[in-house]
């Protein structure tokens, strides 16, 4: 493994280990949705809802479906997509609500679609960088990894 980007979290006496990105999930929905205009919706509130969600083995839906179960419900998936720009359109279409990371929200250009922050609880979306201790790292990775350092700066 030369290097790679994961949710942490991670533990390995063997791996170095770098925090990249930290954040959290949150809601999109329809604009006219009766949650879209609150400025924060608790994950229970959801558990009627129709879900559009990334598919069984992303990580995302890992954290969503623990989350869920964590508050007493098991989400009605209606539909899934590896990707997130149809998850969003899906939502656009009022097909359902989808909960996404917020760096990905943020690309959503759909003004049909709103994004609500999630509460109660909240869901962390933490990217780490992990590679070896032992083994060497190639030019690009090590520059890679020089430069995340001095962008959290």
């Amino acid at each position: 493994m030369h290097g790679k980007a994961v949710v942490a979290p991670v533990e390995s006496d063997d791996c170095e280990v770098m925090s990249y990105l930290n954040e959290e999930l949150a809601l999109i929905l329809y604009e006219s949705h009766i949650l879209a205009e609150k400025a924060s919706v608790d994950l229970l509130d959801l558990s009627r809802e129709p879900f559009i969600l990334f598919p069984d083995g992303f990580a995302v839906r890992k954290h969503i479906m623990q989350a869920c179960s964590k508050v007493g419900f098991e989400p009605r998936v209606i539909y899934e997509s590896a990707h997130w720009d149809l998850l969003a359109e899906m939502v656009a279409a009022n097909t359902g609500i989808s909960i996404l990371p917020q760096a990905i929200c943020s690309k959503i250009t759909n003004s049909s679609v709103k994004t609500v922050r999630l509460t109660n609880p909240t869901i962390p979306w933490n990217l780490i960088i992990i590679w070896h201790k032992d083994r060497y790292q190639s030019y690009a990775m090590r520059e890679f990894i020089r430069f995340i350092q001095a962008s959290q700066i």
